[in-house]
């Protein structure tokens, strides 16, 4: 099997995004008229196309259903040049899905999830492909993984360790494995599920680097995005944008910040260049911009 280095390692969740989208506002406790559409989805999946479209070498590891859709979601991965060797065809389990419900502006209402594929995703099914995976500059782990797996991979891996929190009840899967991680992203509400309850904002990212946490990238949406390292933090205000749909935003942040790290930008550069490609993504139904690319030819 292929060992080859790359510049990164991805591993975790791969969904198929099905997106409802109202058409006037949604009211608790009644039906609504809405446009569907479904697309490859899931963060670290997100993650890796992204970085693969920003042109850097990516591996994927993950699991998904032996089924069309996870066939599909994975050949359409390989054909932008992603490692996807170590991804799994689980007979027991069908593909992650993830169903979001937007408001007629795009702003997420409400998302329901069916992540059961990862619970097989044990300590025991990486080991086994732990000597596969070569070596690479960064790590990047989302917590639609068992904590347990989580904490493992943390602690065997080489590189820098970067972790995409996936949801408020994910935090507390951090806790074992929070002195591990180089880089950290999450929003505000999940900053505030992981660290302790009453602190301000200042007090979270001191916290954090107390826990051992280099980095930390905290996004607020229409507000925008702050990072915090070395003593110093950086905000970077949102572009202006007509949102189409919200649904991978962030992944894309993750990916455009990690591709402008690699090339050797500062954080703060950095950082731009994550919330343009969150920018990017807003302006589409996809959850990957396929414009991505650009981002590297101006």
């Amino acid at each position: 099997m292929n060992q080859q280095n790359t510049d990164v390692l991805v591993i975790g969740g791969a969904n198929i995004d099905i997106k409802w989208q109202a058409h006037h506002k949604i009211y608790e406790g009644s039906s609504s008229s809405a446009d569907k559409s479904e697309h490859y989805g899931g963060v670290a999946r997100n993650i890796a196309e992204g970085l693969a479209r920003l042109g850097l070498s990516c591996r994927f590891v993950s699991q998904v259903g032996d089924d069309e859709q996870g066939h599909r979601m994975i050949s359409d991965l390989t054909k932008l040049s992603v490692d996807t060797n170590l991804v799994s065809f689980s007979k027991q389990h069908k593909t992650a899905s993830y169903c979001a419900f937007s408001h007629p502006s795009g702003d997420l209402h409400t998302a329901l999830l069916d992540l059961r594929i990862y619970d097989a995703c044990t300590k025991d099914f990486f080991a086994k492909k732990l000597p596969y995976m070569g070596e690479s500059k960064v790590v990047v782990l989302d917590t639609d993984l068992p904590g347990e797996s989580l904490t493992y991979l943390a602690k065997q891996l080489e590189g820098k360790i970067w972790i995409a929190l996936t949801s408020v009840p994910a935090a507390q899967k951090l806790v074992p494995l929070v002195e591990h991680i180089d880089t950290l992203f999450l929003n505000h509400q999940e900053m505030s599920a992981l660290c302790p309850a009453g602190y301000n904002v200042a007090q979270k990212f001191a916290w954090l680097h107390e826990q051992g946490v280099a980095t930390v990238v905290v996004s607020h949406g229409k507000q925008g995005a702050e990072i915090s390292s070395n003593g110093s933090v950086i905000h970077a205000p949102a572009l202006p944008t007509s949102v189409v749909e919200v649904t991978g935003a962030g992944d894309a942040l993750i990916a455009g910040f990690l591709a402008a790290h690699i090339r050797g930008l500062s954080l703060a550069d950095s950082l731009r260049v994550g919330m343009r490609a969150a920018h990017l993504t807003l302006l589409t139904k996809e959850s990957v911009s396929p414009d991505l690319g650009q981002l590297f030819l101006v």
